[in-house]
């Protein structure tokens, strides 16, 4: 039980940190009067359902646009996610059941990510992705591969850091592969 709520946090707490360290914030260039959310319209080509299939794997992941605080009064806009993974037919593991919940909401969400701000024509996006199956987090980069923002790339890292002794560097999901826009 400790250990289930000790992971939850860490888990909130990498993702949370992923989002802020991936927007390149700090306190004094923040330009949201309280109380306002930050525009972001660079990250409506991401939202959607998404797809990668190959044989009778298939990953699937929702991506919304949600804004999340990250100074008092102030929400800043990011892509949440959730996904199903199937593998040689069989279903592995998946959050989709959770699809849209507010961020913060026990949403179960394995994907935030925000854009560069200031930046209309981003095509990339970085932050913090999550495991059910080994109950650990990555690092995650999603990137538009064509000029219609019909294709992405997918790929997770292990984060950076100190890792326990018999941390896992494997992962469940693929690390890298091009998802199509449904």
């Amino acid at each position: 039980m400790f250990l289930t709520i000790k992971t939850k946090i860490m888990k909130t707490s990498i993702l949370i940190i992923s989002i802020v360290c991936s927007l390149h914030l700090n306190a004094q260039n923040i330009n949201c009067p309280p109380g306002s959310n930050m525009s972001a319209p660079e990250l409506d080509k991401f939202v959607g359902t998404w797809r990668w299939t190959s044989g009778t794997d298939t990953l699937t992941i929702y991506l919304y646009k949600q804004h999340i605080p990250i100074v008092p009064g102030c929400n800043s806009p990011s892509i949440v996610g959730w996904h199903k993974y199937v593998k040689n037919g069989v279903f592995i593991e998946g959050t989709e059941q959770y699809v849209g919940k507010p961020y913060f909401n026990n949403s179960h969400a394995t994907i935030v990510a925000g854009a560069e701000p200031d930046n209309p024509n981003a095509i990339e996006i970085s932050g913090g992705s999550s495991e059910e199956t080994k109950h650990k987090s990555f690092s995650i980069t999603l990137k538009m591969t064509n000029s219609s923002y019909t294709n992405m790339s997918w790929k997770i890292r292990n984060s950076y850091g100190l890792q326990s002794q018999n941390f896992d560097y494997g992962s469940t999901l693929p690390w890298n592969l091009i998802l199509t826009k449904l």
